[in-house]
């Protein structure tokens, strides 16, 4: 490797290793999401460590009423914190693991991307290689949003990008690379998704109508990559599509006043944002040299397509953009349209390694000129301020401070349902049910057995709930309107009769039921399509065990109750219930499209191995 590739290897280890030592510092509760994924991760992980390898239904949420598993972003973020769930870490550690993984993915896409396009520029692999590991939006997703889901869908996205190249130098394959990357990106992020995709038509639509791409390539390379990804992550995306109105709508921010706003979420991106949409400019117009060459060149059709994209994304975060959030209702569910910068600001240091290094090929006698030199120095600059101020802000003594004892505390209970004695003077008893922990402005809500009770959950309830009735983690106590959820029997029965819970485990619950009368019976899980029930009535005939089951299985009509629990109606006699959770529609018919999907592909593959292995043997 030439003393270029060295000095890019190198400087991307030190890049990488100062995220990861700012990872380590930081507090992921001071973020603006790090509570919840703190709280669904460690849903997530429990249930898999117990045995289920995909929980659709978190048993824990809610109080112990449950909730569907996809509300809450989709799954790929999760399972990177698995691997340290195995290692018994707590959860918070066990989310800054995948926040590593998510950084060191990011930085070796930089890297393999900025080396295929640059080969012989080492000067632009450099100016590709900081601007990409120290992408001021993916950051601030990390150390200020907490937005790890959408910071691991922009990690995937020189990955993409790599695999389009690649494909563009092979247009008469089908690309199974870019299939799996835009998978990974449909199961990181839902609006980061519907972003990449509607900037993938602009781009790929502009390479097509200028003639340099044929309609086979944009079919190979775009087209059916794409098929394959929706059908691998049907099992995923189907329920978002279908079952997403059985629950409540989340708070929507109106569009029209987000355009180019970022005083909210932002504020730390206003220098380098301004900055690198100026840099957008120039790269654009250095990229839209030398048409002559796009034709045959894999490398200048990758820019331009790079360049359309970027064009596009640009646009739709500012005012001009409005008619078609108007128009077209699937861009409102982006929520902000300054989330587009998820695909400029993960492109646009490629377009600028470009424009610098035709600057310096066009100079080629004052390789070291002042303008070659002065044009990155005054692109890093501001980056550099940046990462100065967001690291002066994660590493404030109080954050310190508070990561040590709070968060110590939290995964203590988290890990072992006992608070530790340094702490336990700070809980204070809400009612005769609850134990509450507030630090930081933030509430932690524990019933008596120190289980937690999530607080910031009104996107997530189902449809008929009162969200009301479920306070903010924002609330200081003791708040006047602060008011704990109700902390619930397994069963109720409405009148006089007995019941016994013979298995009480992730998406099962067997009952056997003592009934003198018709009644209602109502059990601690939130009501929801994709439970099912049966009961089979038990023979009177007795023996030592009791009684006799007649292993006759009836189905067993679900009701939600008037606060959303799952309701059934016997007649008078003995019966053991089966409520298990199998599913809505949605997830059944997404997980066999999954399954034929993948099917498909290994057929696929084995297919064109037999052939190639055939030929070898004729020859």
């Amino acid at each position: 490797m030439s003393v270029f590739g060295r000095r890019q290897i190198l400087l991307s280890f030190c890049l990488t290793t100062a995220l990861l030592v700012a990872i380590v510092e930081y507090n992921i509760f001071k973020t603006h999401d790090g509570y919840t994924h703190f709280v669904w991760g460690y849903y997530h992980s429990k249930q898999i460590l117990e045995g289920q390898l995909y929980p659709k239904w978190f048993e824990e949420a809610f109080g112990g009423l449950g909730a569907s598993s996809f509300t809450f972003y989709p799954p790929l973020f999760r399972f990177l914190s698995l691997p340290f769930a195995l290692l018994n870490l707590s959860p918070s550690q066990q989310i800054k693991g995948a926040i590593i993984v998510v950084v060191i993915i990011n930085s070796l896409g930089v890297f393999l991307l900025s080396y295929s396009l640059f080969k012989t520029r080492g000067y632009s692999r450099n100016v590709a290689v900081i601007f990409g590991t120290l992408n001021p939006y993916f950051l601030v997703d990390i150390f200020v949003r907490g937005a790890y889901a959408e910071a691991t869908s922009i990690a995937i996205l020189p990955w993409l990008m790599l695999s389009i190249l690649k494909s563009l130098q092979l247009p008469e394959r089908i690309s199974l690379g870019n299939a799996i990357f835009l998978s990974l990106i449909f199961l990181s992020h839902i609006p980061g998704s519907l972003i990449l995709l509607s900037s993938l038509f602009v781009g790929v639509s502009y390479l097509f109508v200028a003639r340099k791409i044929s309609l086979k390539t944009a079919i190979n390379c775009f087209l059916l990559p794409l098929t394959l990804a929706l059908g691998i992550t049907s099992f995923f995306l189907l329920p978002v599509v279908m079952d997403n109105k059985l629950f409540q709508k989340p708070f929507r921010y109106d569009y029209e006043n987000h355009f180019l706003d970022f005083s909210h979420e932002l504020s730390y991106l206003l220098v380098g944002e301004n900055f690198l949409i100026a840099i957008l400019g120039i790269s654009l117009y250095l990229s839209s040299f030398q048409y002559g060459e796009l034709k045959d060149n894999p490398r200048k059709k990758f820019l331009s397509f790079a360049a359309a994209i970027c064009l596009f994304s640009l646009g739709m975060v500012t005012p001009i953009a409005k008619p078609i959030y108007e128009g077209i209702k699937v861009f409102q569910e982006v929520q902000f349209p300054w989330r587009f910068f998820v695909t400029t600001q993960a492109i646009i240091p490629y377009l600028f390694a470009e424009s610098v290094g035709r600057i310096i090929d066009e100079n080629k006698c004052k390789k070291y000129t002042i303008l070659s030199k002065i044009i990155p120095l005054v692109a890093i600059t501001p980056l550099i301020m940046f990462c100065c101020r967001l690291w002066k802000e994660i590493s404030q003594p109080y954050h310190n401070r508070f990561d040590k004892s709070f968060v110590a505390e939290i995964n203590q209970i988290t890990v072992t349902g006992k608070p530790t004695t340094y702490q336990e003077k700070n809980y204070l008893t809400y009612g005769e049910k609850y134990k509450v922990l507030p630090i930081g402005g933030r509430l932690f809500l524990f019933d008596n057995n120190f289980k937690l009770i999530q607080l910031e959950v009104p996107d997530y309830l189902p449809k008929g709930i009162d969200a009301l009735k479920w306070p903010r983690v924002s609330y200081p106590a003791p708040h006047p309107t602060f008011r704990a959820p109700r902390l619930y029997p397994p069963v109720e029965i409405m009148y006089k009769g007995k019941y016994h819970v013979e298995a009480w485990k992730p998406g099962k619950r067997v009952l056997r039921l003592s009934l003198p009368q018709a009644t209602a019976i109502i059990i601690k899980t939130f009501f929801y399509p994709g439970w099912h029930g049966e009961y089979t009535p038990l023979s009177p005939q007795q023996n030592n065990h009791g009684f006799i089951m007649t292993n006759v299985y009836h189905p067993l009509t679900l009701t939600p109750w008037w606060d959303g629990r799952i309701a059934f109606q016997l007649p008078p006699g003995e019966y053991q219930v089966i409520i298990s959770y199998k599913g809505t529609l949605a997830e059944r018919i997404g997980g066999i499209v999954t399954w034929i999907t993948m099917s498909v592909i290994v057929f696929w593959q084995w297919r064109r191995q037999y052939k190639k292995k055939a030929i070898r043997i004729r020859s």
